[in-house]
Parts: C-alpha cells; sequence; structure tokens
C-alpha cells in the first residue's frame, strides 16, 4: 500500500503542510525546515510512537495545542489527531477511513520501514537497542506480539513494585506466584518470537545476491539471559529488579566470526545494519502480504558509493520509498523532488 498525499497540522515546527508523494520521493531542505518531522509523522502514523521522543506532548508546535497527521493511501485513510478535548486535558484519536480505531488494529495498515543515520549503534550500542530492533519489526507484525509485549512490561513494572515491598516487609513472597508465571508465560513468547524473525535473517543473510565482499561474513545470535526465576528470587528481592525475562536478552552481531560490537568499525557497522534494514523490508512483505514504505533520514549522505548501490539494488521499482536530504547533496535524478 502506497502512501499518495501527507497533511500535517501543528507537528513541531511545521503549522501546515500538505505534501504529494510519488513511488520514490526525496524531501529537500536546510537543516531545521521539517525534513525530519515528516519522517516522523509518517512511521507515527504507522507503529504508533515516535522515534524521537516517547512524549507526544513535546509534538505540539508550541503554539497551538493540537497536531494533526493525515495519510491518504491508496484505498484508505489514517488520521491521527492528539491535543486538548473539552476538559483541556490531552487525549489521542486515530481514525481508520473517518471511523475511530484502536491503535493495537490500525498499525500494520501503513507499514515502514524507518532508516536514521543513529541505527549503526543498533550494531556498535546497548543490547536494549539490538531487543529494540527486533522488537520493533514483530510490533508491526503480529497483533498477538504487541499484546504479550505490553502485558510483559506491565509484568516487569510490577513486579519490580512487589520484590521492593516484600524486601521492605510489607508484601510476601507467595505474591510473587502470578507474577512469576505471567513473566514466565510472556518472556517465553516474546522469544520464540525474536528466534523466529533470526531465524529469517540468518537465512537472508546467506543468500549471494547481497554483493558484499566476500571477506565480511555476517550472522546473528540469541543470546537468552542464564538466570532461573526461582534461583535467582533472593537476588531480585535485594536489588528490587526482574533478573529474569527477556528484557535481559541480547541479540549478538557476528562479523567473521567475531563480536561485530567490539570489533566492526563504523564503516562496517553502516553495512551490517543496512543489510538488516533491507531483511526488515523482505520480512515485512512476507508477513504482511503489504508493501512497507522505506523511510530514509539523511541516510544517502550516511553510506559510501558502494552501500548506496547495494541498497538500491534490493528496492522493487514498486517499492515506495521516501527520503530527506539536505540541500546541495546529490540527488537521485529519476526521483520526485520535493523542496521544503
Amino acid at each position: 500500500m502506497s502512501l499518495a498525499g501527507l497533511d500535517l497540522e501543528n507537528f513541531r515546527s511545521v503549522t501546515d503542510l500538505k505534501l504529494n508523494l510519488k513511488t520514490k520521493s526525496v524531501i529537500i531542505g536546510k537543516n531545521g525546515t521539517g525534513k525530519s518531522s515528516v519522517i516522523e509523522a509518517i512511521r507515527i502514523l504507522s507503529v504508533g510512537k515516535s522515534f524521537r521522543t516517547s512524549k507526544l506532548d513535546e509534538l505540539i508546535n508550541f503554539e497551538a495545542n493540537f497536531f494533526r497527521i493525515s495519510a491518504k493511501l491508496d484505498d484508505a485513510k489514517l488520521e491521527l489527531f492528539y491535543g486538548q478535548n473539552l476538559e483541556k486535558t490531552n487525549q489521542k484519536q486515530l481514525s481508520l477511513n473517518g471511523k475511530k480505531t484502536a491503535l493495537l488494529d490500525a498499525i500494520g495498515v501503513m507499514p515502514t520501514v524507518l532508516f536514521i543515520p543513529d541505527d549503526v549503534e543498533v550494531v556498535l550500542g546497548m543490547p536494549m537497542l539490538r531487543r529494540k530492533f527486533l522488537d520493533g519489526v514483530l510490533w508491526q507484525v503480529s497483533r498477538e506480539f504487541r499484546l504479550q509485549y505490553l502485558d510483559f512490561h506491565k509484568v516487569l513494572k510490577e513486579r519490580s513494585r512487589l520484590l521492593f515491598l516484600i524486601k521492605v516487609g510489607n508484601a510476601k513472597l507467595g505474591d510473587l506466584m502470578p507474577w512469576n508465571e505471567l513473566l514466565e508465560k510472556t518472556t517465553n513468547y516474546i522469544r520464540t518470537s525474536r528466534l523466529e524473525l533470526i531465524e529469517f535473517i540468518n537465512e537472508q543473510l546467506t543468500q549471494k545476491s547481497w554483493r558484499v565482499s566476500e571477506q565480511l561474513a555476517i550472522n546473528v545470535v540469541y543470546e537468552q539471559s542464564n538466570i532461573d526465576i526461582e534461583d535467582g528470587i533472593q537476588d531480585e528481592i535485594k536489588l528490587s529488579q526482574n533478573l529474569f525475562g527477556a528484557h535481559r536478552d541480547d541479540l549478538i552481531i557476528n562479523i567473521n566470526e567475531r563480536s561485530a560490537r567490539k570489533f566492526a568499525s563504523r564503516g562496517q557497522a553502516r553495512t551490517i545494519i543496512m543489510l538488516l534494514k533491507i531483511i526488515e523490508l523482505k520480512y515485512l512483505k512476507q508477513s504482511l502480504q503489504n508493501e512497507p514504505i522505506l523511510l530514509l533520514d539523511d541516510i544517502f549522505s550516511e553510506l559510501d558509493e558502494v552501500n548506496r548501490e547495494i541498497l538500491l539494488s534490493h528496492i522493487n521499482k514498486e517499492d515506495q520509498i521516501i527520503s530527506t536530504q539536505i540541500e546541495g547533496d546529490k540527488l537521485i535524478e529519476n526521483w520526485e523532488h520535493i523542496q521544503l
């Protein structure tokens, strides 16, 4: 499903913007003109959250009390309103074809793959960023995953509170039993889902079509924390922390059988994350039977000529790309150029 039009109202620095988008569009402008805000707005409609902030209030233009994002798709219209209601408290309302809909039900209508310069930290940074990468892909694919993921984090929060109460003598050890069961259930579901995605990633990484140097052998391994929920309970109480669960796991990315986090150069890390983003695109296509939109926020300035060619060689003619570039950078000639 392609995105034909996007309207922004009071979104960050953008007060009113209407865009007509083609299959391949590049948004051009100086820093501060709102290029990244366009990418951010599309992503919010796609997955329900921003990649730049966890607080929707920060997205409202400082001269307004609401923002609105509207997307015209091939055969659907998505709109998100966030702002003050009659009680002057902020509320979020999402509509699909004019009918109010739950966020969890709208995800997947307009799938996206987001690729930003900071994504190199998925390879080089902390385990949390690699878990976030895996879960971000799965979030778009399965409503059940979204429910299990939300339940998992609710359990972590409640169980952490209970561990502290046990520590200070205001709760009993037995009170943990139902929360332990829920933690094991949701952890097992998340781990199983992640492992299925990792299997797909490794299958793709063995393909000969990548045109990456033969000296660059890449694979990924899922590393589960080995703490048993029963054996570690006393340490958990002492620390008031959840030591068991999917939030303690890591995705180990190997390059030539060595940890990419420790040994990859920044250039190699860019190549790896680019390949992972292409694989994400393929996975969403296969899982959703829907064409994802590839969102590139100032990526071409980060990639060398070889990686640029690899990325574009894996994009089909019908794949929609919405990219941003700083004014003056080299442009792809046959793409639609939108000047802000």
